[in-house]
């Protein structure tokens, strides 16, 4: 049995094409299109993967007007995957309504504060108390005032949102679905909001409203 390696799932096919030596091409399953590779093993998983991956999947994009991307890949026979997409076949047909001529733009929050006085070996408790402790104060206005503001200058143009987890370096994202031809003024709305604690990127396929078709 042939063994394909998934992308995305669209609603429209494209020409076949290679990425960084990758043979990308469409499969049809009832009425949904596969970006597949055929290949007769899976990649490793490792960040120069994930990097191609991305790459490949914002190849597609630019070629179709809907997107599904399938985070981190998935490496299956064509029998599991027909059963998948006409299993899951409404809600990938809705999750593409959602996203047709659309792209993700994400806001991404870091807390920019040091280490506390107690993490900083050798240094002098009250001056690194101080710093530490102004520095929670302005990242405390900054991060809050920045969040709701730039929520609000760009609601108008949000079709669909989401909130992402945060991390030890990452206080947390927000990305937002939005019309293509809104990018430019998106851009334009966010850009007194961007700082050292507040970053703007996209446009990128919408991985964070894509659903997870193989659950």
């Amino acid at each position: 049995m042939s063994r394909v390696y998934v992308f995305a799932l669209t609603s429209g096919r494209a020409s076949p094409f290679t990425v960084q030596g990758h043979r990308i091409q469409f499969i049809e399953v009832d009425h949904v299109f596969v970006a597949v590779e055929r290949r007769a093993t899976a990649p490793a998983l490792s960040e120069e993967e994930l990097r191609i991956q991305h790459t490949i999947v914002t190849a597609i994009f630019r070629r179709v007007e809907d997107l599904l991307p399938v985070r981190f890949g998935t490496w299956m026979d064509q029998r599991e995957l027909s059963e998948v997409v006409v299993a899951r076949k409404a809600a990938i047909l809705d999750a593409l309504a959602l996203v047709r001529g659309r792209v993700q733009m994400t806001l991404r929050f870091s807390s920019a504060l040091p280490q506390s006085p107690e993490q900083k070996s050798g240094a002098r408790r009250s001056e690194s108390g101080t710093a530490y402790l102004e520095a929670r104060r302005a990242a405390d206005r900054d991060v809050p005032r920045s969040l709701g503001e730039v929520r609000d200058a760009v609601r108008a143009l949000v079709v669909a949102e989401r909130i992402g987890r945060g991390s030890e370096a990452l206080a947390g994202a927000v990305y937002h679905l939005i019309s293509r031809v809104d990018v430019r003024r998106y851009r334009s709305l966010t850009r007194p909001f961007q700082s050292s604690v507040l970053t703007v990127s996209g446009p990128w396929p919408p991985f964070a409203f894509a659903p997870e078709p193989w659950a």
